[in-house]
């Protein structure tokens, strides 16, 4: 009865080792493949905002569109501020602007109170403006 026992035991061992074998080969080749896919990137992302900021936490990019029908491209320093803004209105009307301490310049569609002035405007840091052109708005 002890060798019977025995080849009992020793043919469970076998099979053991064989399913082990199985269950590993899988989880290698299923494993692989589904870290091979996690490389796949993807023809489209749908979002409503995306920051992309350096490792430092400070300089950045964001991308968003608002609920209200602005789209704001905006670049951040390695200190937190504003660098450079491209800007679309609802309306589509676009604008670049441009920050340092002191001032910002904006280029493109500027909305004035009564209309809109197709220009170059340079402001102070409190939004007055200090600077344009000496040219008509024909528009």
């Amino acid at each position: 009865m002890s060798q019977d026992l025995q080849r009992r035991v020793e043919r469970l061992e076998k099979q053991n080792k064989i399913l082990f074998a199985i269950l590993l080969s899988a989880f290698l080749v299923f494993g692989f493949d589904h870290f091979r896919q996690s490389d796949h990137v993807s023809s489209r992302i749908r979002t409503h905002e995306i920051d992309v900021v350096g490792e430092a936490g400070s300089n950045a990019a964001s991308l968003s569109a608002t609920r209200d029908g602005w789209v704001l491209l905006g670049f951040q320093d390695l200190n937190g501020k504003p660098s450079a803004t491209l800007m679309m209105t609802p309306s589509g009307k676009s604008s670049l602007t441009f920050y340092n301490e002191q001032a910002r310049l904006n280029l493109g569609v500027v909305d004035e109170t009564k209309n809109e002035d197709f220009s170059i405007q340079l402001m102070d840091k409190n939004g007055k403006v200090i600077w344009r052109p000496n040219v008509p708005n024909n528009y």
